[in-house]
């Protein structure tokens, strides 16, 4: 049997059953051969095993009662990386993409200023950790000189995102490499570990936390972070919204807080696709009765996690930017903890001002929110 074969045969089985046969057909066999899909028409002639052809058939059974393809492979590209998932975890989507690119913009502009303590970024509802470990993974090396950081402008501007390893081509600058670096800097490369008391070893550029109310999705979330080598480089935390944040003595020290909370309303739930009602898990994808109860949550309490000058940055729902606007304007952050009033923060009762960050279809999806403090 060749690979063609094979092809035909998943396509037409698949046929009527999902909305793309003949890509799934290719990706899971592409899968199965571990080559490209673009191999497989390139060389139809290529050969399939018994052996391979029975995991493949398994494998189309699967896709054909409408399992995600993520969920088949057990992988999903996200940001140019490879991500584990499964059931335990959302599937990280393409719109998403755009949350991690404004939070790394962001952070790229904290670190034009000159700091003694690491940026600290919270991820909170990870999930499967692609928005904290691509923001983890994606930061460019840094010199840590005497005065702050050391950047340096980069006439490459060709990528949206230069990938693993490379610098961050949004706003058009990168920073400088170990290669590049004075004398006396600390380099991310073999760098002496941030003081213990303001971040996790690693970085002393960043400290990225994430926090995910189940354990199970931690759990995946820790083995993305081995896998991409950054495991020593995050700190994982167990609870509910910003409660472990709140319990870790974060009060006031977040300067960036991101998250992809659960917005789908419950009662839309059982109207969604198969592929996503019968096989992601609910808990990540239900924000309460209208699909705001999380959205709420964290508008009216992050200020009193955040720094003064930090962001909340936000994925939405596609009808909820107004939503959110009124929220912001009207905010009375709650500050459960705090038994003592003069250690609330002074700027943690007012948003300074926000912005929306449009998808690829023109919809309001993320909000980007900052807390007075800063100019």
């Amino acid at each position: 049997m060749d690979a063609g074969y094979a092809l035909t045969w998943g396509r037409q089985n698949l046929l009527g059953k999902t909305d793309h046969p003949a890509r799934d057909a290719a990706l899971l066999l592409a899968h199965v051969l571990g080559c490209s899909t673009s191999g497989l028409y390139l060389h139809p002639e290529q050969p399939v095993t018994g052996a391979q052809f029975q995991r493949y058939s398994a494998l189309i059974a699967r896709r054909a009662n409408r399992e995600p393809i993520a969920y088949i492979t057990g992988y999903k590209e996200f940001m140019g990386l490879k991500f584990r998932v499964d059931r335990r975890v959302l599937i990280p989507r393409p719109e998403t993409e755009i949350l991690v690119e404004t939070c790394l913009s962001v952070i790229g502009d904290m670190m034009h200023e000159p700091r003694i303590t690491p940026v600290t970024v919270c991820d909170v509802c990870c999930g499967s950790g692609a928005v904290g470990l691509s923001i983890l993974k994606l930061l460019p090396q840094i010199c840590v000189p005497a005065g702050g950081y050391a950047w340096a402008e980069s006439g490459d501007q060709s990528g949206r995102y230069a990938g693993a390893g490379g610098g961050l081509r949004a706003g058009g600058s990168a920073l400088a490499d170990a290669s590049t670096c004075a004398d006396g800097c600390t380099c991310v490369d073999g760098c002496v570990p941030a003081d213990k008391d303001l971040g996790v070893a690693g970085s002393p550029g960043v400290r990225v936390i994430l926090t995910d109310i189940s354990q199970d999705a931690l759990d995946v979330a820790k083995q993305n972070a081995e896998q991409l080598g950054v495991l020593d480089q995050a700190e994982f935390l167990l609870g509910d919204g910003l409660e472990p944040l709140e319990r870790h003595g974060l009060n006031g020290k977040a300067d960036l807080i991101a998250s992809n909370p659960p917005y789908i309303a419950t009662g839309v739930i059982p109207t969604l696709d198969d592929e996503v009602k019968s096989y992601e898990p609910h808990l990540a994808l239900d924000g309460g009765r209208e699909g705001m109860y999380f959205i709420e949550n964290m508008i009216s309490q992050a200020p009193s996690m955040l720094a003064p000058g930090g962001y909340l940055i936000m994925e939405i729902g596609h009808d909820q930017a107004d939503k959110c606007r009124d929220l912001l304007a009207t905010a009375k952050p709650e500050h459960k903890g705090h038994k003592d009033s003069s250690q609330i923060p002074e700027h943690a009762s007012s948003w300074q001002d926000w912005r929306f960050v449009n998808d690829y279809a023109g919809k309001e999806r993320v909000l980007v929110a900052k807390i007075s403090g800063r100019v």
